[in-house]
């Protein structure tokens, strides 16, 4: 099965967690989301600029599609504008403070069904001083919109960076887990026993 073929599974109230590594194509499974979903239905929560990273990458790889530049996009922290850029908050903010301002533009100006994807997810916890109460915060959170039937959410954590303990919370809220590392792509957790399988690009 291939990466595409898989995210057509993914049902409304779902959330996946993507497990990546410096060494993997992380990029590229950006790349699949937004073109598999829309980029009218999909927002971006761009966490320290790491969004922008992966729209260069695709960019020099000559793969970034003119449409994806509109996508919608969150700024939690990072200094560099891409797509169409709907709010922009501190991420050295108190985590439940900026969650709870998110997810009320989120509803205002963002409403209906929707894919919300948020990349740099580890670094919340590494930037404040209290990285276990700050990793259960993102992990209510995440909880809290299971079985929304308008939203799916797609969050990617840098295995490289994030605390163990952090993923371990991670992957027990969400209903699927990819895992990419060095050009594989596998399905560690999924609803369906026969999805676990080893994905092709």
């Amino acid at each position: 099965m291939k990466l595409p073929e898989y995210f057509k599974k993914i049902k409304p109230g779902e959330a996946v967690l993507v497990e990546y590594t410096a060494r993997s194509q992380a990029p590229l499974i950006f790349k699949d989301i937004l073109k598999t979903f829309g980029i009218e239905k999909t927002l971006v929560i761009d966490v320290a600029d790491i969004g922008m990273t992966f729209k260069k990458i695709l960019d020099l790889a000559g793969m970034w599609n003119r449409d994806f530049s509109e996508v919608k996009v969150i700024k939690l922290g990072g200094k560099i504008k891409w797509g169409n850029v709907l709010g922009h908050y501190d991420i050295y903010t108190d985590p439940r403070v900026f969650i709870e301002k998110m997810g009320s533009m989120v509803e205002s100006k963002f409403p209906g069904r929707r894919v919300v994807v948020a990349l740099g997810t580890e670094r919340v916890p590494i930037i404040h001083s209290d990285l276990k109460r700050v990793a259960l915060d993102l992990a209510e959170c995440a909880s809290t919109k299971l079985g929304d039937p308008s939203l799916i959410v797609i969050y990617f954590i840098n295995r490289d960076v994030a605390e163990g303990e952090f993923i371990g919370i991670m992957r027990d809220v969400a209903t699927r887990v990819i895992l990419a590392d060095e050009g594989r792509i596998k399905i560690i957790k999924s609803p369906l026993i026969e999805d676990m399988e080893t994905l092709k690009p």
